[in-house]
This record gives structure tokens, C-alpha cells and sequence, in this order.
């Protein structure tokens, strides 16, 4: 299983998708603070991390930042599906099993963990340079962002069930792309029609749900007006959050697995 993430890592780190994506997702953070501040006038030195969050950027970044992790992921489990790699892991005693966690793990390791890391040094970044703000509460805010990997891993899990039952890294990706689609329009229907919002239905919408609150109330701070807003967790987003992706994850891996241990057998 060693050999193989070595060999997986080794294609990953020459692929030209994965390393765009990842630079992408390395400068969306400061790209996005840069635009908030020019359309709002805001000077950069105002541009905390607390308004960052209460302006729902923070939700923005990680909702574009989807395109990278789609593209690693999928790259990660089928990227090679075309050469009959597997066959050649197969022939060198490797068992079916330890193949697709080794591309899962690989899968997790280059889209999940990179997003995560991202989100926490921009936020760290600007809070050293500017402060952390007063719009929100820092605790708060840092414990919702860690609560993404949750989420986050179960959207690299459907892509990579659709990588591996397409049998291919391209139709992944299409598919993975494809679920905004059907997302937007469930959320469009049930909203609109049931006035009933989803929250931990889908995991984009969740890490949607985290990175956003409604809830604010004005106080006057120092002689200035400041929007506070509601940033605390509560026991239902703590259960859902990880319940729902736990489930669903295992749920897609298995399915991912099943379709992964016939293919390639003639």
C-alpha cells in the first residue's frame, strides 16, 4: 500500500490540474479579501478576519475553492485510468482493497487537507496583520472552520465514487461539477416552494451553513457602530455536521469500492 501512494504521489505531484488547483486555492483566500475591499472602500487595513466571516466571504472561498478539490480528487482516484495502472499495481501483488484506500487516502491527503491548512493560514494571516475584528467571536469562528474537514471529506468521497464508477477522472470531475447543478435546484425548490432550507442535506451546503450566519444584532464599540453576529455552535450542528458526513462517506467509499474491485478484471 506504501509503494502505491509513493507511485499515486509521484503522478500528483507532475500533474499540471492538481498543481493549478492548488495554487488557485492558495491565493482565492487574499484574492477574495482584495475584491471585498475595493467594492466596499473598505481600506486594507479594516479587512479582518471577524469581517471576513460576517460578510460571508469566508463561505465564497471554500465554495470556489470546490473546483480544485473536485479536480484532485478525482485525478487522485482515476487520473490513471486510462493506462491500466491497475493492472500493473495488481500484477505487482497488491490487493484490490489496499489500491482503493491508497487512491482514497491520496485523495483526502492532496484536496482536503491542503483546503484545510489554506483556510487556517489566511485566517491567521490577516488576524496577525489586521487583528481578528469584532464582528464575530475567534473561537467560534476557528471551530466552524475545522468542522468543514467533516464535510469536506464527504464531498471528496462522492467525487471519487463517481471517479471510480465512471472509470474515469474526467467524468468525475463533469459529475462532481454536475452535483451544483442538482444542488442549486434542490435548494431552489425547497426553499421556494417548501420554505424549508437545507442545511446538512448536501455536504457544499453544509460547510455553507457553517461559514454564514443571519443572526446580528448593532452595538455601538468605542463610539462606533459594529454589526455583532451569532457565530455559536450548537449540539445539532456538532451531530449533524459529523453524523451526515460520516454516513454518507462511508456510504460513497464502499460504493466506490464495490464498482473498483470488478473493473479491470478481462
Amino acid at each position: 500500500m506504501i509503494n502505491v501512494l509513493r507511485s499515486i504521489n509521484y503522478g500528483l505531484r507532475r500533474d499540471v490540474g492538481v498543481i493549478v488547483s492548488l495554487v488557485m486555492m492558495f491565493f482565492m483566500p487574499y484574492t477574495i479579501m482584495l475584491f471585498m475591499c475595493a467594492a466596499e472602500g473598505m481600506p486594507l487595513s479594516e479587512c479582518t478576519p471577524s469581517y471576513y466571516f460576517a460578510a460571508q466571504n469566508m463561505a465564497a472561498v471554500l465554495a470556489i475553492s470546490y473546483v480544485g478539490l473536485t479536480i484532485i480528487s478525482c485525478k487522485a482516484m482515476g487520473g490513471d485510468s486510462k493506462d491500466k495502472t491497475i493492472n500493473y499495481e495488481l500484477l505487482s501483488g497488491h490487493n484490490r482493497l489496499k489500491i482503493y484506500a491508497a487512491r482514497s487516502l491520496a485523495g483526502i491527503a492532496w484536496s482536503v487537507l491542503p483546503l484545510m491548512f489554506i483556510s487556517f493560514l489566511s485566517v491567521g494571516v490577516i488576524a496577525l496583520i489586521n487583528g481578528w475584528g469584532m464582528e464575530t467571536d475567534p473561537i467560534d469562528v476557528i471551530i466552524r472552520i475545522a468542522l468543514c474537514v467533516f464535510p469536506l471529506i464527504r464531498i471528496c468521497a462522492l467525487n471519487m465514487m463517481f471517479t471510480s464508477v465512471f472509470n474515469s477522472a474526467g467524468k468525475g470531475i463533469a459529475m462532481g461539477f454536475g452535483m451544483d447543478l442538482v444542488i442549486s435546484i434542490c435548494t431552489t425548490i425547497s426553499e421556494e416552494v417548501f420554505h424549508k432550507e437545507i442545511d446538512y442535506g448536501f455536504g457544499f451546503l453544509n460547510i455553507i451553513f457553517l461559514l454564514t450566519s443571519q443572526n446580528s444584532r448593532e452595538v455601538i464599540i468605542e463610539g462606533k457602530p459594529v454589526n455583532l453576529f451569532d457565530t455559536a455552535l450548537t449540539p445539532e450542528m456538532y451531530i449533524k455536521t459529523i453524523g451526515f458526513a460520516v454516513v454518507f462517506t462511508v456510504v460513497y467509499l464502499l460504493i466506490g469500492y464495490v464498482v473498483f474491485k470488478k473493473k479491470d478484471r478481462d
